[in-house]
């Protein structure tokens, strides 16, 4: 029951952050290859990590241990998103000096939102990692460097180029409002994970 309240879940996340990413930060991406390999190479290490350290433990072990993980792969995307809007937000503002000041303000609303948001969430993440003994706390470093470094050189294989003109740029604004509140319900979904899990570990 675990797996499948878990899994469900994820595949929930990652949908959710896949469509954010290619319809809100409105950017044509071009595929490079170059580091395919190693992104491939890193993912893979990754896995046959997670798979040892799953072997490793527990059920209720086992159980807090994906849950953090997936945590941490929700933040990881919403700071990746919230760095890509950025980056569009600047171009915008580069190119089309008329609203530069309108969509920098914009956006820096959105960012103070959605921050406090990964704020609340990555303290969850800390507060989760801190209460375990079932792995050191540079292990989990580790493996959170990875999965920030694996999302780096899946971004490097695309070359960006950010849509800039005035009604590219107008769009992004009209569109934040509702970017801001779905990167907001994916970071809720890491303080609802774990009472979830618990609720099902109890039936």
């Amino acid at each position: 029951m675990f797996r499948t309240v878990l899994f469900a879940v994820l595949i929930l996340v990652f949908v959710n952050v896949g469509i954010v990413q290619a319809q809100e930060v409105a950017d044509e991406q071009k595929p490079l290859g170059t580091s395919e390999e190693l992104a491939k190479e890193r993912s893979d290490e990754l896995n046959e990590r997670i798979g040892e350290t799953l072997d490793s433990l527990g059920y209720q072990e086992s159980a807090h241990f994906m849950v953090l993980h997936t945590n941490y792969n929700i933040y990881s995307m919403v700071k990746a998103v919230r760095n890509d809007i950025s980056e569009a937000v600047e171009k915008c503002a580069e190119n089309n000096p008329s609203i530069a000041s309108q969509v920098r303000s914009k956006f820096e609303n959105w960012d103070k939102n959605v921050g406090a948001s990964m704020k609340e969430s990555l303290d969850m993440i800390t507060s989760m990692q801190l209460a375990q003994t079932y792995l050191p706390q540079s292990e989990f470093k580790k493996l959170f460097g990875v999965v920030d470094e694996i999302r780096s050189i899946n971004s490097s294989r695309f070359e960006k180029t950010p849509v800039t003109t005035p009604a590219a740029c107008k769009y992004m604004m009209s569109k934040m409002d509702e970017t801001e509140e779905r990167m907001k319900d994916l970071l809720s979904a890491t303080l609802n994970i774990l009472p979830s899990v618990v609720r099902q570990n109890q039936k």
